[in-house]
């Protein structure tokens, strides 16, 4: 076999070409691998979206959960010292309650937000 100029450059045409259809291989590789992580990361990201979403759902149910309670501590609060003040006047000067039988308000309210609470309930 004789080499020639011609059957040079044909040999270096047939290396370019595989050179290419690897290269061609490998790019489609790393396309799909490039497809499956931003699969990945939308689903991802879909995840903490939702986990956000419920993390501010829960943290505005908190602060009203935590508002309700501290007027219902106020009330008590207030309830308390309006029952001490009686108690250290003198007996001509006290007022008689309408009905010892009936819960002070705030106990109401207290029960109220016991029973309404959604946490601790397995809302996850």
């Amino acid at each position: 076999m004789v080499i020639t100029s011609e059957s040079i450059r044909i040999e270096h045409e047939v290396d370019d070409h595989s050179e290419v259809r690897r290269l061609t291989e490998e790019l489609t590789r790393t396309r799909a691998e490039c497809e499956q992580y931003k699969a990945e990361a939308e689903r991802v990201t879909a995840v903490l979206q939702n986990t956000i979403a419920r993390f501010m759902a829960d943290a505005a149910s908190f602060h009203r959960d935590k508002s309700e309670l501290q007027a219902a501590f106020d009330t008590l609060r207030a309830e308390q010292s309006h029952n001490l003040a009686r108690a250290a006047a003198p007996v001509s000067t006290q007022v008689a309650t309408p009905d010892h039988n009936t819960p002070p308000s705030w106990w109401k309210r207290w029960l109220r937000l016991l029973f309404s609470s959604k946490r601790g309930r397995g809302r996850h």
